[in-house]
């Protein structure tokens, strides 16, 4: 069946993306990170100067060489505040440079006008303890509508904390394909209804931390203790060009550290049930 023959073109697939977030001492973003397959989105504010040329020397130079099997888009923010909402801007611009076929969909005049493209996604948000990625990537709006002590049913929307975080929630973006034309008759709306499930991995950290996961799981994290002095006040750290490197270099592995432990978490388990089991003769 060819999409003429439909009022409605349905789509949906399941994501998984891996995130994380740099902030400033009063909570002010300044670079959040997402891994989707082999890309990571380098989101940042270029208002810190030091953090802007160490965004232009990488783009200019291979400077970043050991991150070589991952592609690295930088995206400042800046430039994209006048023109989207701010509360969903990161999750609304990630996923139409994410999903550009959803984009641009050509309209025929006679079998097309005022026909609507749904989208429905399933996407698995992977990070470790911190509603304030969360809250940077969706928007806080949307985060305190969820918030609950626990789930109402299996398709409510909530976000609640014990062991770890969990959750689920639908976010939705519509948007008008034909923006050029001034006959709204002609205007075709997209419908995406994206299905977010968090995938906290502090679930599986217990009381070592992150760090003492990563040592479980025999992932080297080079860069996690680069940055650590400066946790609190994370703008110390670009305060020049050479610390601002070190600065992307410390974000860029923090995601990717989360993409491995999603990768050997299962190897390891595997290896403990293998030796209990070898264990019982």
């Amino acid at each position: 069946m060819t999409q003429n023959n439909l009022n409605i073109k349905s789509s949906h697939f399941t994501k998984s993306i891996f995130i994380d977030s740099e902030w400033s001492t009063f909570n002010s973003l300044i670079c959040l990170q997402i891994l989707s397959d082999e890309t990571i989105y380098f989101y940042y504010d270029s208002k810190f100067e030091y953090l802007e040329k160490a965004v232009q020397k990488y783009q200019l130079s291979s400077h970043f060489a050991e991150f070589q099997d991952s592609s690295i888009q930088f995206i400042p923010l800046n430039s994209l505040y006048s023109e989207l909402n701010k509360d969903q801007i990161i999750f609304k611009d990630f996923f139409n440079r994410k999903f550009p076929k959803y984009k641009n969909i050509q309209t025929n005049e006679t079998n097309k006008r005022n026909k609507t493209n749904e989208r429905n996604e399933t996407i698995l948000v992977h990070f470790f303890y911190s509603i304030r990625d969360l809250m940077y990537l969706f928007g806080e709006d949307i985060l305190k509508n969820c918030v609950s002590a626990r789930p109402v049913n299996s398709r409510s929307n909530y976000i609640f904390q014990k062991n770890k975080i969990e959750g689920r929630f639908e976010y939705e973006i519509e948007e008008n394909i034909n923006e050029n034309t001034k006959d709204t008759k002609d205007t075709k709306a997209e419908n995406t209804k994206a299905t977010i499930i968090l995938k906290d991995k502090f679930g599986w950290a217990n009381k070592g931390g992150l760090k003492g996961l990563l040592s479980t799981l025999g992932i080297n994290s080079r860069y996690k203790e680069e940055c650590d002095e400066f946790k609190k006040h994370m703008e110390m750290s670009l305060t020049n060009l050479e610390l601002a490197t070190t600065f992307i270099n410390y974000s860029i592995n923090d995601v990717i550290l989360l993409a491995e432990i999603d990768l050997k978490m299962p190897q390891f388990l595997n290896q403990v049930a293998s030796d209990q089991l070898w264990s019982a003769y």
